[in-house]
């Protein structure tokens, strides 16, 4: 990946933004204008995830109406065929990954909302710790413009793993959702097992369910806390209070 001197200059100090004591509005402020510079895009808009609401709200945006905003967040939010996807992954994602562009300009989220702000060609970025979805990074360039390159794609990410610890720093812990929320109750006992060094045989014996059912519901748990050993699970699960 090659930098322009100027693109180089922009990373640099969209870097020294993000290192800087802030809260999540004011590092998402900052961050909006350099990002547009360093990706050559041409809107931006930022989100934090509301569980709670099971929504997105205090958006920060660049070249965006503010009344084409309004509408998203009452209405477009909850027939938005690509932003829940997106918000699956844990990477820079062009919006094309989860729905080809044909398809989505047949959709009313494009005719009544994208395109009334000529957004064309998107890339996302969803900021995860653990579980948690602490906020996005939304870039968009106009249908004149050539779509986003993988090159580029790379340097979203890279600059996302930055907001990432960036916003984990500002925004305090949610109490009132512990770390092993999106668990069910059985797989919470089967993490819970896990964690003080029961095998998968003898947690199996110990619940009362199949060693396959066991495997199964191990896969599940790695998946939705974010973990890919047993020592990451342990560690997750002993910090967290009994629930």
């Amino acid at each position: 990946m090659e930098l322009t001197t100027a693109q180089a200059a922009v990373l640099g100090d969209l870097m020294v933004d993000l290192a800087q004591d802030a809260s999540s509005r004011q590092l998402r402020e900052h961050l909006g204008e350099r990002l547009l510079r360093l990706l050559r895009a041409d809107q931006f808009a930022s989100y934090v995830w509301q569980p709670s609401g099971d929504r997105f709200g205090d958006r920060v945006i660049l070249n965006m109406s503010p009344a084409n905003l309004d509408a998203y967040e009452s209405h477009f939010q909850f027939h938005d065929p690509i932003t829940r996807r997106l918000q699956r992954f844990r990477r820079a994602t062009f919006v094309e990954e989860v729905m080809p562009r044909a398809d989505l300009q047949r959709t009313e989220f494009f005719h009544d909302f994208l395109a009334r702000d000529g957004l064309h060609h998107g890339l996302n970025h969803f900021a995860w710790v653990g579980p948690r979805n602490l906020g996005d990074l939304r870039v968009w360039r106009s249908a004149t413009r050539p779509d986003f390159s993988e090159s580029e794609r790379m340097l979203l990410d890279l600059v996302g793993r930055a907001f990432t610890a960036a916003l984990r720093r500002c925004v305090p812990p949610d109490s009132s959702v512990g770390p092993l929320a999106p668990l069910t109750p059985r797989e919470r006992e089967v993490a819970r097992a896990v964690a003080h060094g029961l095998s998968d045989d003898e947690v199996a014996s110990q619940l009362g369910m199949s060693f396959g059912t066991v495997r199964t519901h191990v896969g599940h748990i790695f998946d939705k806390l974010g973990v890919t050993s047993r020592t990451q699970l342990a560690r997750v699960v002993l910090a967290a209070p009994e629930q």
